[in-house]
């Protein structure tokens, strides 16, 4: 069954993300989200940030300083609340970045 970005975080069996581009940061992060929930399981939460509707201040504030400063572009993916990646939502950089870190994906039931 194919859903789009928006239906990522339903629990409807066999539910895959459409292959096309995301519209906004949000639902680039819930298609990242379910991708990388496929990998790692409940080992891993991700969480949207809006920069302009901060629910966290003092990250938003610390995130916009770095981009501010030159040291990030917008979106900035923080890995336990380190800013480790910036300029895009990629789950390939964000898998490789989470393997640094020890964490195992999951076994492939075959």
């Amino acid at each position: 069954q194919e859903c789009g970005p928006q239906d990522c975080g339903s629990k409807a069996e066999g539910c895959a993300p459409k292959q096309q581009t995301a519209q906004t940061m949000e639902d680039q992060t819930k298609a990242a989200e379910f991708e990388l929930k496929k990998k790692f399981g409940d080992k891993i939460d991700v969480e949207y940030l809006d920069v302009y509707a901060p629910a966290r201040i003092e990250t938003v504030q610390n995130v916009m300083l770095m981009v501010m400063s030159g040291q990030a572009t917008l979106p900035v993916t923080l890995i336990d609340g380190e800013p480790k990646i910036g300029g895009a939502v990629s789950v390939p950089m964000i898998t490789e970045e989470l393997k640094s870190l020890g964490l195992e994906s999951k076994k492939s039931s075959r």
